[in-house]
C-alpha cells in the first residue's frame, strides 16, 4: 500500500453527539501519553472541527451534502478507490452472475472476498498455487478480504468462541473442524494476497445488553492487537481496524481510540 488518505467519511458510523465525543476524547488524553497533537488530529478526523459528524444511518444521498467534507481516497498500487464506495461482494472469489468486465463497467473500484468461505473452498493453498486471488479471479481491481468475524456471528450455531484459540467451528459444507484465530485469519488473508486485510473481530448479534457488548468489544480489541502483530509490515498491503461496541456510542468511541492507538492503515 503506497498511501492511505482519509477524512471524516472514513470514520462514519461512530458518533452522533459532538459534545459527548469531545468529552470522551479529552478524558482519554492519558491513553496517548498526553500527546495533544494526536488528540487534535483525532478530533479533526471525526469531524469535530466541522461540527457535523456522520452517523450509522447516513446514506449516499446524505453524503452529497457538503460533499467536499465527506470524500476520501484510498491509494493502492493496483488503483485508487474513491469513498464512499460500493464494494461488490465476491464471496467465493466470484461476483455471482457477473464477469470482471461487468463489474468494471459499473464503475466499481474494489471487490470484497470472504475469508471464511474461501478457506473452506476452494482453500487458501489452491488459491496461492494460482498466484493469489487476483490471478485466480482474473481481476486487476484492488481486493479487500474480511476477517471471517461476521461468520462467527452468522453461523454461531456451528461454533464457539475461545479468547486464545479464536473461533472454533465446523464447516457448514462437510462438518470439518476449523480454528480461526487472529493469527490464522491474517495468515489466510496474506495467502489470498488481498490488498486490504481486515483484523479478526467478534461481531455480536444486535443487543442492548451492555455487559455482552462490552465483553465482545474487549475481546475484539485483544484480537485487534494480535492481528496487528501477525500482520507486521507490508508495503503493498493495508491492515484495517474495525470499530465495535454495538449501540453504545461511548463504547464505540473507546473502541475507536484504542484502535487508533494500536495503529492501522484505515
Amino acid at each position: 500500500m503506497s498511501k492511505c488518505t482519509f477524512n471524516q467519511v472514513e470514520i462514519r458510523g461512530i458518533v452522533t453527539c459532538v459534545p459527548t465525543i469531545e468529552k470522551c476524547i479529552d478524558d482519554e488524553v492519558g491513553s496517548f501519553g498526553g500527546n495533544h497533537k494526536q488528540i487534535d488530529r483525532l478530533k479533526k478526523t471525526i469531524g469535530l472541527n466541522k461540527r457535523r459528524v456522520v452517523d450509522g444511518q447516513t446514506t449516499a444521498a446524505d453524503l452529497c451534502y457538503n460533499a467536499a467534507d465527506h470524500l476520501g481516497l484510498i491509494q493502492t498500487h493496483r488503483g485508487n478507490i474513491k469513498t464512499p464506495a460500493f464494494m461488490p461482494v465476491g464471496t467465493q472469489a466470484t461476483v455471482k452472475a457477473c464477469t470482471i468486465n461487468d463489474i468494471i463497467k459499473t464503475g466499481s473500484e474494489i471487490i470484497l472476498g470472504n475469508t471464511y468461505h474461501l478457506m473452506i473452498r476452494p482453500g487458501v493453498d489452491r488459491i496461492q498455487k494460482a498466484g493469489g486471488l487476483h490471478k485466480f479471479m482474473n481481476c486487476d481491481l484492488p481486493i479487500l478480504t474480511d476477517s471471517g468475524g461476521f461468520q462467527v456471528m452468522s453461523l454461531s450455531k456451528l461454533n464457539k468462541i475461545d479468547r486464545e484459540k479464536g473461533a472454533i467451528f465446523n464447516s457448514h459444507v462437510d462438518g470439518k473442524k476449523f480454528y480461526l484465530s487472529p493469527e490464522e485469519s491474517i495468515r489466510i488473508q496474506l495467502g489470498l494476497n488481498s490488498d486490504i486485510v481486515m483484523i479478526m473481530d467478534e461481531c455480536p448479534r444486535k443487543s442492548n445488553d451492555y455487559e455482552i457488548i462490552k465483553k465482545s468489544m474487549d475481546l475484539s480489541l485483544y484480537w485487534a492487537e494480535r492481528s496487528k502483530k501477525a500482520f507486521s509490515k507490508n508495503p503493498h498491503k493495508a491492515l484495517f481496524g474495525i470499530v465495535q461496541a454495538g449501540l453504545f456510542k461511548y463504547r464505540r468511541i473507546k473502541s475507536l481510540i484504542v484502535l487508533i492507538k494500536i495503529g492501522y492503515d484505515g
